[in-house]
């Protein structure tokens, strides 16, 4: 299985071509397809916070760093959970004024209200299916988590989340104001599906990611960037894109 995945790209393509089938044949509508890329937020964020645990308890090589680890993981609670808070009251303010279903209030309701979405709900399946998957071959299996520390590994998702809001939110724009609901949603899968594929080159090929590094940090490499920065800022990136 994890040749299958690193190989084929098989967590990467799977994901956005079920996508592209369910809109095609109306399983899915264009806003839901932008909802469940929001939603998406918060799947990160709750395998994140395993992640965090899991690194906390058996990566920890003294007992006192256990709850340094529980520390940073209950700071992630809170500071992610402000972050999902105020953008996903912002999200459904703005989706409020294309879909009636959606209320335009400060509250969970609208969380119960998407979710009831056949559409949100197939399509939310297989992304927590496609997460499991990657969590368990490429984060635990592979013993990746013994490798970090939880106080680098903490901000590892809000890079990857800035990505995901940036084109969504434009996709989302097109299907409220500009009549091209079917175009648009295609767009953000598509969109979506080229990034992830990217960011999973990154990780699995190390060629790839030194010609990422040196194109990412050009200019700094052009001033002269010390040897130990960029071990640094290597480390950093591979972080950023190992999920």
């Amino acid at each position: 299985m994890k040749y299958f995945l690193e190989k084929y790209n098989f967590n990467v393509w799977l994901k956005p071509s079920f996508y592209l089938f369910l809109l095609i044949y109306g399983e899915i509508s264009a806003t839901e397809i932008v909802i469940l890329y929001a939603i998406e937020t918060i799947v990160v964020g709750l395998f994140h916070l395993i992640k965090l645990l899991i690194i906390s308890v058996f990566r920890a090589d003294f007992p006192k760093e256990k709850w340094v680890g529980l520390f940073y993981s209950g700071f992630f609670i809170i500071h992610y959970g402000i972050f999902v808070f105020v953008q996903t009251t912002f999200f459904f303010q703005f989706l409020s004024m294309e879909d009636q279903r959606i209320s335009d209030s400060i509250g969970f309701q609208n969380f119960s209200t998407v979710l009831g979405f056949p559409g949100i709900q197939v399509g939310l399946a297989l992304m927590l299916i496609s997460y499991a998957m990657r969590f368990w071959i490429i984060f635990y299996q592979s013993g990746y988590y013994k490798t970090v520390r939880v106080e680098s590994y903490i901000f590892q998702p809000y890079l990857r989340i800035f990505i995901q809001q940036f084109v969504a939110i434009i996709p989302g724009i097109f299907i409220i104001f500009g009549n091209a609901g079917f175009i648009a949603a295609v767009l953000l899968i598509i969109i979506r599906g080229v990034v992830d594929f990217f960011i999973e080159k990154m990780r699995a090929d190390p060629i790839y990611f030194t010609k990422a590094f040196n194109f990412l940090f050009k200019e700094k490499i052009k001033e002269g960037l010390e040897s130990s920065d960029r071990l640094e800022a290597e480390k950093f990136l591979k972080i950023i894109v190992n999920e």
